[in-house]
């Protein structure tokens, strides 16, 4: 069963600007979801998918100012990414791996797409300062 889950309707003040910056958070793993939810949540407005055919419909949906997702690093992935990326160029993307990625040429790939790539494990201090940079 495929998870969307969208933020409540909130009313943001002028004290409160950063919390208008959408986030996407896609994952096949739903506690990853969950977890990055909870941690983004007061910050941003955040939209969770597991499900992968639902990003682009998202993405036009609510063109979100960061993907974070945690796609295989292989050339499939690359060119989804860059795809994304040149139909939405002000999209910033965060990819989380959980291991080295050994093609050299995937890896030199990811690093011209994305603005961000994380090994676990994850360095939750380093994540909200790459945040706060890209959301700026």
């Amino acid at each position: 069963m495929s998870e969307v889950a969208f933020p409540p309707e909130n009313t943001l003040s002028g004290k409160d600007l950063r919390r208008s910056k959408k986030v996407l958070l896609f994952s096949p793993d739903l506690h990853l979801c969950a977890s990055f939810t909870l941690l983004l949540q007061d910050r941003f407005k955040v939209v969770t998918t597991t499900e992968g055919d639902f990003v682009e419909k998202i993405l036009d949906l609510i063109k979100p100012d960061l993907l974070i997702t945690d796609l295989s690093p292989n050339e499939k992935s690359a060119d989804s990414l860059r795809a994304l990326k040149e139909k939405i160029p002000n999209l910033k993307i965060i990819l989380f791996l959980d291991s080295w990625i050994t093609n050299k040429g995937v890896e030199s790939s990811l690093n011209k797409i994305v603005d961000a790539i994380f090994y676990q494990p994850i360095d939750l201090t380093e994540i909200n300062r790459r945040l706060d940079f890209l959301m700026s």
